[in-house]
């Protein structure tokens, strides 16, 4: 699933990585690979203008590395 997210984010088709990204946070909440989906995530809703939404996502990465 991570690979197909990259994928998504390189070629910029920034719905689909967002829609992607957000079900892999529901599903695995507890994987390892939580930090990058979550950065992923907060780049791309940057590209959508959507910076509401990154600043959450920035937060939510900031309070999860700060743990």
């Amino acid at each position: 699933m991570l690979k197909v997210l990259d994928g998504l984010a390189a070629t910029s088709r920034n719905k689909e990585t967002v829609t992607l990204g957000r079900q892999f946070l529901q599903r695995y909440p507890d994987a390892a690979e939580i930090t990058q989906v979550e950065q992923i995530l907060a780049v791309t809703y940057e590209q959508l203008e959507d910076r509401p939404k990154a600043a959450e996502t920035y937060n939510s990465l900031w309070n999860r590395l700060g743990d």
